[in-house]
């Protein structure tokens, strides 16, 4: 179940370390990609403009390519900072602490987050802000420091409530409820796993839904309340089966057959 969990966290900060900031999720299009590429060639860009592609292109190699989108990152840095605009600065480092992030750099990847925070701090960069803090505390997930890991998603969790961004909220207190389940505190991380699932059901974030029904099967796995841990399973597989997440679906059935062996 560890694998479910490590896949799935992948697949959440992919989608999170660039959703929370502007722009369309990483994605696989290469016509996409191929389009931007065609508009550097092609075009004569401003420099603004040209930031802006090269920030593009960033996403869209994401986690399939991520030194090249560390490349283009690196490009958009150096606009950024030529024109003095630091949203887009900030954008840039965080976009290349990404790509280190998803080649397990993790120190370097936080350098580049903590230079992203600092940046989107100075700028008055609300959405920038919040990302830096939940980059961070993903960081410090993966080193196993879930005490700072904790502090820097509660203080992400702060700003996004004042925002009202409820799918990054989603997204934060699945990752507080980790990491109280790390530390054992299962009542903390059944509560965060709850109001994850709760804001989830509220937007309608299907992909959510059935993680968080996970989560929380695993809980009730670890309270030796195998009944409600078949249940809240056997929900998360029938949403998966709906949307066709077929590594869930697999994650959720093996689950599943390790509960039967236990009743």
């Amino acid at each position: 179940m560890l694998t479910d969990y490590r896949q799935q966290l992948w697949l959440l900060s992919a989608i999170i370390l660039i959703f929370l900031g502007t722009g369309p999720l990483i994605g696989q299009d290469q016509i996409h990609i191929d389009s931007l590429e065609n508009r550097l060639k092609r075009n004569r860009l401003g420099d603004d403009e040209l930031t802006e592609v090269f920030l593009e292109l960033t996403k869209a190699y994401g986690y399939n390519a991520p030194k090249k989108s560390i490349e283009y990152g690196l490009a958009a840095l150096d606009l950024s900072r030529k024109t003095g605009n630091q949203i887009n600065e900030a954008l840039a480092l965080r976009a290349i602490g990404v790509g280190n992030h998803f080649l397990d750099r993790y120190d370097i990847a936080k350098e580049y987050y903590d230079s992203s925070l600092i940046v989107s701090v100075d700028a008055g960069y609300k959405d920038g802000e919040g990302a830096g803090l939940y980059n961070i505390g993903s960081i410090y997930e993966y080193m196993g420091d879930y005490n700072s890991s904790l502090e820097y998603y509660l203080k992400a969790l702060k700003l996004r409530e004042e925002s009202q961004d409820k799918r990054a909220m989603v997204y934060i207190y699945s990752g507080i409820g980790n990491i109280y389940k790390y530390q054992k505190n299962y009542d903390l991380a059944l509560d965060n796993f709850n109001k994850c699932l709760a804001i989830s059901e509220e937007i309608e974030f299907k992909n959510e839904i059935a993680y968080s029904k996970y989560n929380i099967g695993l809980i009730y796995i670890e309270l030796h309340d195998f009944e409600k841990a078949l249940s809240y399973y056997q929900e998360s597989l029938e949403i998966r089966r709906a949307i066709n997440d077929k590594n869930g679906m697999a994650s959720s059935e093996q689950a599943l057959g390790e509960i039967h062996f236990n009743l």
